[in-house]
């Protein structure tokens, strides 16, 4: 499940309308979803973006992706610009946080700093915003950190300050940097999907323990190498034949470890 926190509901509404979301009704926060992804609109300030991210974990599954999205000032940058944040700080709070970015979508990136409450002094060199500081720190508790990001949208500067901004004004600003922030969505999909294979039950995995007995370092070298296999869609009916005529467990981890890598060997080689 890909989850999206939004502090506004004018920032959520660009990803409502394009995955065509529903609303949730029985739930007291603004929730939308489909299938594959969920939006919540949290409200200002790092505590209500924390309690939705854990609301949002409460209804997913452990491989999920959480992407807190919106808008925040900037003193030294112009408005729409899209950042990925790289480096999490608050204002209240002594820790830091830094987003692990494993993909490459050829997004740029900031730092962000998160204030307690609005702050006319623009944070220099970097972003500021009032909900990724509170989002982040409550995530991490949830996913692996590679399935954590913030995407931030300038709507803001020193050069270009606003006194308000308005609905339409954060809709369109997050509507002009979709095609970049939907490429990093659909980079955390695949990652989830991968992040998916390496903690469910691998295919054959209590097939082999009942026929085998298998100390527990090697239950979890067996694990290994059958997600290994799974991951190659390798693990065919003569190879569990073949596994089921080896005489120990040794011996099943042997030819597991030299299919796994005849087939990666294989991958490497390219035609002449």
């Amino acid at each position: 499940m890909i989850n999206i926190i939004c502090a506004l509901d004018c920032e959520a509404r660009v990803f409502i309308d394009f995955y065509k979301l529903k609303r949730v009704r029985e739930h007291s926060l603004a929730i939308y979803e489909n299938q594959v992804m969920r939006v919540l609109v949290s409200g200002i300030g790092h505590l209500a973006a924390a309690t939705t991210c854990a609301y949002a974990a409460a209804l997913s599954a452990k491989a999920s992706v959480y992407i807190n999205i919106g808008s925040a000032g900037g003193k030294d940058f112009s408005i729409g610009d899209c950042f990925l944040i790289d480096k999490i700080s608050s204002e209240i709070f002594v820790d830091d946080f830094y987003p692990v970015i494993s993909f490459s979508t050829g997004s740029r990136r900031a730092m962000l700093k998160s204030m307690d409450m609005p702050n006319a002094a623009y944070v220099a060199g970097g972003l500021q915003d009032m909900e990724a500081y509170g989002f982040y720190a409550a995530a991490r508790q949830f996913t692996t950190l590679e399935l954590i990001q913030c995407i931030k949208v300038v709507s803001d500067t020193q050069a270009n300050e606003r006194d308000g901004l308005s609905k339409q004004f954060l809709q369109e600003l997050l509507l002009s940097s979709f095609s970049e922030i939907r490429k990093i969505i659909q980079s955390l999909q695949q990652l989830c999907a991968e992040y998916e294979i390496q903690i469910s039950e691998p295919q054959y995995l209590s097939l082999m323990l009942n026929q085998f007995k298998f100390s527990e370092a090697q239950k979890q070298q067996l694990k290994r190498l059958l997600r290994g296999m799974n991951s190659q869609k390798k693990l065919s009916p003569i190879l569990l034949e073949q596994l089921s005529g080896c005489g120990k467990a040794n011996d099943v981890l042997m030819v597991l470890a030299q299919k796994l890598a005849d087939q990666v060997l294989q991958l490497g080689q390219f035609d002449d």
